[in-house]
């Protein structure tokens, strides 16, 4: 048996993370320790003596791999959004953990020169919702008649997501005729980015008229689910992630298994899972390293607003055939990255 220490309740990408871990090592060989439900530590869950004891909650509950427990392996998972985690944590992680796992070798990469312990390249995954629609008939009119629909997502306040260049590039690309005068950018954002995107918005330009903030948490608070986050990729034309940090990146992954076009960076996570000849894909250029507001002295690759404004021209102008392309690949995309499939190499590990 192994115990699984995550998050059960809501769609946050720790939940969504531990719910694929479940999924990949099957009910009947893992207890799930629920952190977001404390009182279920003090006792009756199954597990405490398993030789294998996985973490995918948040990082400042780890110590509950180590409460009422005897595991001989704690693995612990770690996406990092920058090239720094912080000493503190490092800390923690050599003295508690004997081996972390991470979603990306960019994110290995990373951690090797920060921490003591075995670094473990362990990829997330894709659920069985994330398909293409049945019917494409009424994205592919819309394009016909003018219109071209963006969306854009970010968990963060900070700036990892490319967010506030990605404002700058959409006006660049609107203000350059580059874009039909009816395309629209819909940013769905957590509760802290839409805050923040608000105040930048505030005062609006011109060429910003067609951006529209969306709350990522739902009419409940709890996220939006798997099938629903896919409707919202299969109403999209494009899916645009101009990230300057991303320990993997799961929203373009998400949106190629439904045959939805994505312009984004290469760098960091995304490479685990895109390159430059990737069906379907744009590429937003990224430069040189510079400071991220993530930690301190952290720093990530840059990205310009006019590189995102380029990939939006590139974008709308060859959409059907990038429409085409994710369209063929999206069937490869859910097969190869579903979630037992991700975890297959590391869950041998456990099993030799």
């Amino acid at each position: 048996m192994i115990r699984l220490y995550g998050h059960v309740h809501g769609y946050g990408s720790l939940a969504q993370v531990t719910r694929g871990f479940e999924e990949a090592l099957g009910g009947a060989r893992v207890a799930t320790v629920p952190l977001d439900e404390p009182a279920t530590l003090e006792g009756g869950v199954l597990g405490a003596s398993a030789k294998h004891g996985v973490f995918t909650a948040r990082l400042d509950s780890l110590d509950a791999l180590r409460l009422n427990a005897a595991h001989s392996r704690r693995w612990v998972m770690v996406a990092p959004n920058s090239d720094q985690i912080g000493s503190r944590l490092a800390a923690r992680l050599d003295a508690i953990a004997t081996d972390v796992m991470t979603p990306s070798a960019w994110g290995a990469q990373v951690l090797k020169s920060l921490l003591t312990v075995p670094v473990t390249v362990v990829p997330h995954g894709v659920f069985a919702d994330f398909r293409p629609a049945t019917d494409r008939s009424r994205l592919n009119e819309a394009y016909v008649a003018g219109q071209f629909r963006v969306e854009h997502y970010s968990s963060t306040a900070y700036g990892r997501k490319g967010t506030h260049e990605l404002i700058l590039g959409w006006g660049l690309a609107k203000s350059r005729s580059w874009l039909p005068p009816t395309a629209t950018l819909d940013l769905i954002l957590d509760r802290d980015a839409l805050m923040t995107t608000q105040v930048l918005l505030i005062n609006p330009a011109p060429e910003w008229a067609q951006i529209r903030l969306r709350d990522r948490h739902g009419f409940f608070g709890s996220g939006l689910s798997p099938a629903e986050m896919a409707r919202a990729y299969q109403q999209a034309h494009l899916v645009i992630q101009p990230s300057r940090g991303e320990g993997f990146g799961l929203v373009p992954l998400e949106a190629r298994a439904c045959a939805t076009p994505v312009a984004a960076t290469l760098c960091t996570g995304h490479g685990q899972h895109m390159v430059a000849s990737t069906p379907g894909v744009i590429i937003i250029e990224h430069g040189r390293m510079a400071p991220l507001d993530d930690l301190p002295g952290s720093t990530a690759p840059t990205v310009s607003p006019d590189a995102i404004a380029e990939a939006l021209k590139r974008a709308y102008e060859s959409w059907p055939l990038l429409a085409d392309a994710s369209l063929a690949h999206a069937p490869r995309v859910a097969e190869s990255w579903a979630w037992p499939e991700s975890l297959r190499d590391w869950i041998s590990q456990l099993e030799d």
